[in-house]
């Protein structure tokens, strides 16, 4: 079964590759992951070969346990190959990360000119980006508003998926879905946010970032995003994947361009995202500066409790320039490290060398004299 989309070109090359070379094994192709399966009402898997699903999206949580249930159910041997890390948790299914948004534009973030810094305390220092409206972006943004001095920072979050919710409590419980309560010394501050239908300097439309073409993010971070990144050193990276929309629930890590844009602008990261996006990218060999930044949220399991001690943990570096400037300076050497790290990363996926993944794919499926 094959969903593509668009610019999926060298995923869809590795995903043929194993299908030329094991026809007999049951494969499929989902380019817009969970979207793809959630719509499939007849089963995935089957036990008398072996399964291989290429996703190149995120899933969700009844995706997951959809999948898992199939698996047990009929002892199927599966290998999931995806954009997400530690997706399901069962040592039944086999995983590897392939990169999803992370790698989508490769050759294009490769090409990227360089991009010029000049800090000014006359200007914000740090940024806190999001283009798609969602509850958790919200919560996030109050957080932020709470702890942070929004003169010093640029930070832009639509707030209009929010109205509902008349108060953080009811946006945390019955928007985002989560257990937990947040800190009712907040509810003023998400009052202030929700008197506007979104922040920042600029409103960023969808139908803006749609007439680049489908997931174009690396000409919308030349056009609209490269001015931002001039004056800042600081980034709230704001990732798609905070809990499962649809239940609350735990979701695995997930990479996009969000940490791309970060990455290649020289900016320290701060996460938003998902339980252990940090040490996920630490294990990658990318430096997130623990000297400096405090990443203790990343092994918190409560997504409520995860978020604001990311912000809260770290109001020096976000209200005071100075010491951001400092910070940023001294670590100036590691930030261009962390960006020629992923220039290498994205080199080699383009070009289909040094990807444990396809070693993976190699030794476990195909013959060793016959590479990918």
């Amino acid at each position: 079964m094959i969903h593509r989309r668009p610019g999926d070109e060298r995923f869809f090359e590795i995903y043929q590759a194993c299908v030329n070379k094991n026809p007999n094994n049951n494969m499929h192709f989902f380019g817009h992951g969970a979207n793809n399966i959630d719509n499939i009402d007849r089963d995935l898997l089957t036990a008398d070969k072996p399964n291989i699903i290429f996703s190149l999206d995120l899933s969700h949580h009844k995706t997951r346990q959809r999948i898992k249930k199939e698996v047990s159910e009929k002892q199927a041997e599966l290998w999931w190959i995806g954009a997400e890390y530690d997706v399901f948790g069962d040592e039944a299914i086999k995983e590897s990360w392939w990169g999803g948004e992370f790698f989508l534009q490769a050759n294009e973030y490769i090409n990227l000119p360089e991009i010029t810094k000049e800090p000014s305390n006359k200007s914000p220092h740090w940024i806190s980006l999001t283009l798609g409206p969602r509850h958790s972006r919200v919560y996030s943004s109050t957080c932020l508003m709470h702890y942070a001095d929004l003169d010093k920072g640029e930070m832009r979050v639509k707030t209009h998926m929010a109205k509902p919710y008349n108060s953080l409590n009811d946006l945390v419980a019955k928007g985002c879905k989560w257990n937990t309560p947040p800190n009712t010394e907040m509810e003023a501050t998400y009052a202030k946010v929700l008197t506007r239908p979104w922040w920042g300097t600029q409103r960023f439309l969808w139908q803006t970032y749609n007439q680049l073409g489908h997931c174009n993010n690396a000409t919308n971070f030349e056009q609209y995003l490269r001015h931002l990144y001039r004056t800042t050193m600081v980034e709230i990276v704001n990732e798609t994947a905070i809990a499962d929309e649809e239940t609350g629930n735990r979701a695995p890590v997930f990479l996009t361009e969000k940490i791309t844009n970060s990455i290649h602008a020289l900016n320290i990261p701060i996460v938003c995202g998902a339980k252990h996006t940090v040490k996920f990218l630490e294990s990658m060999g990318f430096d997130c500066f623990r000297g400096h930044i405090n990443h203790e949220y990343d092994d918190e399991e409560d997504s409520t409790i995860r978020i604001e001690k990311a912000i809260k943990d770290n109001m020096k570096i976000l209200n005071d320039y100075n010491f951001a400037k400092k910070v940023w300076e001294t670590n100036y050497n590691a930030l261009k490290k962390n960006k020629d790290l992923l220039k290498s990363l994205l080199h080699n996926f383009a070009n289909g060398k040094n990807i444990p993944m396809l070693d993976d794919i190699n030794e476990f499926y195909l013959a060793k004299s016959t590479q990918i």
